[in-house]
């Protein structure tokens, strides 16, 4: 689709402007010029009023100047990135102080490129040197910093752009990792908007954002598209064939863009209709008409629904409505009829990405329905689709600490054929063991070198006969105990530094990552021989390797290369790039596969559920800040994440319990 545009003013006789932000003043339009490095304000008639600044470090000059913004006082700030401080200007022009210098202290700065003013007149810089955003009082004391490089969800790499709603949430271009990060005005993480990739809902390189309303708009500088997102992280459309430099803005409930060197007014009329109308068109078009608060959008096919602006192609047929402080669930689309009974859940609850339903509260209502309703077919859809589709935190166990059910560095996670699961508790050297219910029942080992004691566990291993398998990596063995955690042996007297164990029918296979080698034992622990890295361009040891015995086949994981590769009677597969389509993936870190043959595959900050052909069932973003979900398994219907940084299991519940 292809936004309407309206010039409202042109600048091409200023051959030589190069606009890297613009306010509106009152009748005047202030223009940052960043290669004039100076501040130029034009009239609506497009007349050239005045010049504010020129090249310089001094006051009121400027080097190569990338963002500003204005308070309510009328005080301009200014983003004075290569002199690497931010200038505080009168309307007028006239400089009143500045504050920063270079560096990557508390008060200093490495190239600001924006910044932006909250609603309690607190300012939100982009330092896009130092990787991160830092929160001041307009005289400059920093009162907040937000991130520091890296991937990890609440990070950064070259940040660029920022801007702030009329709720006061904080929405922050993460350029080199192609997505837009939102805040709260605490500076609490909230979500990710977006992803690396060529899909219509993903990124390249995003450089310009604004907000409207509740949508999100965020300009790609590589794919010269503008992508639109609610609020909460749903895609709603992509508009194609866009100028090759766009700077958004927002000015009176209008978008505006500079355009090349024209100030154009973008005419996205957020399709406003009456609320609440469920409407039918005559080729089978489905959609919940409720104007600018449309979430999803869904077509009748087969007998299902499926989106036509959403990530994830199978979809439930769920219609949800938006309003001020909460999100209303419609029910669901089946048959070709509409159940309109619904209820309400709080915005900050309904935290899942499209399609994903994750909150107790719903399970309970379908449940109820199921068990109450006379409409066989009606039920029998339901449960068909909550046994694949439906996931929802139920608990978590954790905390950093030492007592018990307190970790410190967990890495690993297995289930003994009763449900319980053992968690190697790395810096505590010990493994603690669970019920299903997520009552911790014991702990296994503590610090030291002799038999059943531990020096940083990490992988672990539960085979059908319920023996436990630790990787005891600073002792540099396997250890074997019953799940009563009564010690029967150990092995490995070759292995330097085991991370990981796994089996087949016949054999126990363990990474080394000092050895950057793949040993081969016996099941009863007799050393068979070692290997290097299979021919898969991994340059390392894998981090996660799972043999799929069903299928007779292999994968091997490296979170640091972002790869996953399936290797099959000498065939291999680039999973990564079979799902290019549905999921970016960003450092996968382990695999599982439950009894169905469903794929689960955990990420940092979420895991994602694909069926046995990589089609998206659904994608699941954690609340916890900055998740790392180093591993994951199944048992039943039980899905176990083991959150590192964090020193937390999250355990999700899925599928149908009861009728």
């Amino acid at each position: 689709m292809v936004l309407e545009t309206k010039t409202l003013l042109d600048l091409s006789e200023y051959e030589d402007i190069y606009p890297a932000d613009m306010l509106f003043v009152g009748e005047y339009i202030y223009i940052l010029d960043k290669f004039g490095h100076s501040i130029k304000v034009f009239d609506t008639s497009g007349e050239l009023v005045k010049t504010i600044g020129s090249k310089g470090s001094g006051e009121k000059e400027f080097f190569y100047p990338a963002g500003m913004d204005m308070d309510r006082d009328g005080r301009i700030f200014v983003a004075d990135s290569y002199n690497h401080r931010i200038q505080v200007l009168s309307k007028e022009g006239e400089f009143l102080y500045s504050f920063g210098s270079y560096g990557s202290g508390e008060d200093e700065f490495a190239e600001p490129t924006d910044v932006a003013v909250d609603r309690d007149g607190n300012l939100w810089v982009v330092d896009c040197g130092n990787h991160r955003v830092k929160r001041t009082n307009p005289d400059g004391k920093c009162l907040a910093t937000v991130g520091e490089q890296g991937s990890e969800l609440g990070n950064f790499k070259y940040p660029l752009s920022i801007t702030i709603d009329d709720e006061n949430y904080i929405y922050v271009v993460d350029n080199g990792n192609g997505r837009i990060q939102k805040f709260n005005g605490k500076a609490d993480y909230i979500l990710m908007i977006g992803q690396k990739g060529e899909n219509p809902h993903q990124f390249v390189k995003p450089i310009s954002l604004a907000t409207k309303r509740d949508f999100v708009y965020v300009f790609d500088d590589v794919s010269h598209k503008i992508v639109k997102y609610s609020k909460h992280g749903y895609f709603i459309e992509a508009f194609e064939k866009i100028d090759e430099y766009l700077l958004l803005a927002l000015h009176i409930d209008k978008l505006f863009a500079v355009s090349g060197r024209r100030i154009i007014e973008l005419g996205d009329t957020d399709a406003r209709t009456e609320r609440g109308i469920i409407e039918a068109n005559n080729v089978g078009h489905v959609h919940e008409s409720l104007g600018y608060e449309i979430l999803a959008k869904y077509t009748f096919k087969e007998n299902e629904f499926e989106t036509f602006n959403c990530v994830i192609e199978k979809v439930s047929g769920l219609a949800i409505k938006e309003h001020h402080e909460n999100i209303q669930i419609i029910d669901y689309l089946f048959d070709n009829k509409f159940y309109d009974k619904g209820f309400n859940i709080m915005k900050h609850q309904f935290r899942s990405l499209p399609l994903q339903l994750c909150e107790k509260q719903y399970y309970n209502y379908l449940d109820n329905k199921v068990k109450n309703t006379d409409n066989d077919i009606l039920k029998e859809k339901i449960i068909d689709f909550i046994k694949v589709n439906y996931v929802y935190e139920d608990y978590e166990i954790g905390g950093y600490g030492t007592e018990l059910g307190q970790f410190n560095q967990p890495y690993k996670v297995d289930f003994d054929s009763k449900g319980n699961f053992f968690v190697t508790d790395s810096f505590n050297h010990r493994v603690q063991k669970f019920s299903y219910s997520g009552e911790p029942l014991m702990q296994i080992g503590d610090y030291g070198t002799k038999e059943g004691q531990f020096n940083g566990p990490i992988g672990i291993l539960i085979d059908r006969e319920d023996k436990v398998f630790v990787c005891d990596y600073g002792n540099h063995r396997i250890q074997v105990f019953s799940t009563n955690g009564e010690y029967i042996d150990s092995f490995g007297e070759n292995l330097e530094g085991p991370v990981w164990i796994t089996a087949d029918e016949n054999q126990i296979l363990v990474g080394d990552n000092i050895k950057n080698n793949i040993h081969i034992y016996s099941k009863q622990g007799e050393f068979l021989d070692n290997f290097n890295i299979p021919d898969i361009n991994f340059s390392r040891v894998p981090y996660e390797i799972l043999i799929d015995r069903a299928n007779h086949r292999t994968w091997y994981l490296s979170y640091d290369e972002n790869k996953i590769v399936i290797e099959d009677t000498g065939n291999t597969m680039d999973v990564v790039n079979k799902c290019k389509e549905n999921v970016s993936f960003n450092n996968p870190y382990s695999v599982a596969l439950d009894k169905q043959g469903y794929i689960y595959i955990s990420e940092t900050g979420g895991f994602h559920k694909f069926d046995k052909n990589f089609n998206l069932i659904y994608s699941y973003r954690m609340s916890a800040k900055n998740a790392k979900p180093v591993n994951i398994k199944i048992f039943k219907n039980k899905v176990v994440i083991v959150d590192n940084p964090n020193n937390m299991i999250h355990c999700f519940t899925q599928g149908y319990l009861e009728v």
